[in-house]
This record gives C-alpha cells, structure tokens and sequence, in this order.
C-alpha cells in the first residue's frame, strides 16, 4: 500500500438531500465542485482485474449501455445496513470512479467527455482505508456529509493515483421531463406532521418505491438513480408542490428491454408503472447540463 497525499478535511458547500430513516440520497444532476486541499485516504491499493459486465437496454430502444459491477465495503447481512468501516472496496472502470467521485448516477452516458478508451474497459480493484482521525470525525457528520467527504476522497485518488485533470461545461443533453399523465396524478396528499420517507427495494428482476410525504422534486432525484432512466436527467415540470404518499413497483428486466424468457415478476415496465400507478409520465426533451470534460489522464501508478 502507498501513503497518499494530506488527510485535510474539506467543507465544501454541496446540496444534498435526505429521505429521512431510509437512507440518503444525493441530488444527483449537481456534479459534485471541490476547492482544495481535497481530503484524501491515508492508503490504497489500486490493482488490474477482470472486467465483471452487465448488459442492458436503453429504455428509449437505443444502443446497449455496458456497465461493470461496484462493490463498496462488507455485504449487508439480513438486509441490514453494514456496520460503518473505515475500508472502502471498489471494482471499477476509470470512467465509473469519474462519475462515483464526482456524484453522477451510473450510467453516466454523455456526462463524461474525451478521455482515452480504456477508461470504459479497463477494470481495477481499489482497496482504500480513510484515516483514522478523519474516520473519527465522519462518524459524528450527518449520513450525506460523510459520504461527501468520502467522495472526494475518490476524487483525490483519481488525481494523485491517475494524474486525472478536468474541467466543466454545460451543454444542451438528452433529458426526461416529468409530467403529469392524462387523467391527472394518482398520489395521496400527505397529512400534516407526517415525515418524508422515501425509499427503494428489489432485486435485478422487480423494484418497489415507497414514499410517505414526499416533494416532487426529492422523487425525481430518485427516479434519477433508477438505471431504467439510462442516465439522464430528470426535470421536474409537474407543477405539484405539495408532498404525496405513493408506491411504485416495476420490472426492470421488462424496462432494460431484457426477453430471455426468465422474467422474475409481472409488474409493468418502469415507463408504464410511472404512468399506471402514479398518473406521471416522462417526456423526452433536452436541457443545459453539466457534463465532466477530460483534459488529460494516465493508467494508475504503482501502489
């Protein structure tokens, strides 16, 4: 293992969301802006390995998106949280530590711009361990400021290990538009005092989100996540402000475009649950978003 860099705390400004007792969320069209001194791990080990690969079908009918599998810290045992480590474990392409370190959903398509071929196709374990003091402070931070800082732990990783250099710009993308659907919403107004909750289940097969007074725009934060959306953006132009109760539960093989003849649920496809179930809809449009521009990168140094 290799000692790398200061183990500085940033307190950078970022926007992030919380859904209350069932996890946080990040807002994820904001890429994630850091000012040094970046804090870093206090070692990492960075080796070649075997690529992992799922293949999906874009939900629009368009080109296949391949994506390799991530792995961060212990399994959940009994579905339960993982006990809080100081390890981070990641088995990943280049380009997916870009999107990771800088909050992107994966799939990331068409927000990462240039860069060498090989950031899609090679694949590196990552073992890193956070300092100990840092680790420390991070236990007593709320659950989205800690997994901020552990981002851009990754970020200064991709810098001191991949001598990454990059800039922004904003550019006209694919989008999706949120809407309501013809015959209006299909959500319960919450009543008051009650707390927003806002949570997803599943497997690769069938998914089920559960909100309890939730805001529009927290839900397409969510949405935005879902790999049925194949990483667009998500605006929210329903023009509903209040907070909803709600559930939705589809198939993703059905949305990923999947017919091996081994589908695991009969729940509708993502696009048709959205409109089924809770009277929305998405609508393909484009809109300004900022994308990561790739001025210059290396295969990573020696550990």
């Amino acid at each position: 293992m290799r000692k790398i860099g200061s183990s500085a705390i940033l307190a950078a400004a970022v926007c992030v969301v919380g859904f209350g007792a069932a996890g946080i969320f990040p807002l994820s069209a904001q890429i994630l802006h850091a000012t040094d001194p970046l804090p870093s791990f206090e070692v990492a080990t960075i080796k070649p390995q075997a690529p992992f690969t799922l293949t999906m079908r874009a939900p629009s009918g368009g080109e296949k998106i391949i994506s390799q599998m991530v792995f961060t810290g212990p399994s959940a045992p009994n579905g339960k949280p993982p006990a809080p480590t100081d390890r981070v474990t990641l088995h990943v392409t280049p380009a997916m530590l870009i999107a990771m370190a800088y909050n992107l959903q994966l799939p990331s398509e068409g927000r990462i711009v240039g860069g060498p071929d090989w950031l899609k196709t090679d694949s590196y374990e990552i073992q890193a361990k956070i300092p100990d003091a840092l680790f420390a402070d991070m236990q007593k931070m709320p659950p989205a400021k800690s997994r901020e800082l552990r981002l851009l732990m990754e970020q200064s990783l991709l810098a001191d290990r991949f001598h990454l250099k990059v800039h922004f710009e904003t550019r006209d993308m694919p989008a999706y538009a949120l809407v309501a659907a013809k015959g209006g919403p299909k959500l319960t107004p919450a009543k008051e005092g009650e707390q927003e909750n806002i949570s997803v289940s599943g497997d690769a097969g069938a998914s089920e989100l559960k909100a309890s007074a939730a805001k529009l725009d927290n839900l397409v934060r969510l949405l935005q996540m879902q790999p049925d959306i194949g990483g667009r953006m998500l605006i929210n132009q329903t023009g509903l402000s209040g907070t909803y109760n709600f559930a939705l539960r589809w198939n993703r093989e059905q949305s990923s475009g999947a017919d091996n003849g081994s589908a695991t649920s009969d729940a509708p496809s993502f696009f048709t649950a959205l409109q089924e179930q809770l009277g929305l809809r998405l609508v393909s449009t484009k809109a300004p978003t900022e994308v990561i521009v790739i001025d210059h990168i290396d295969h990573p140094t020696e550990n």
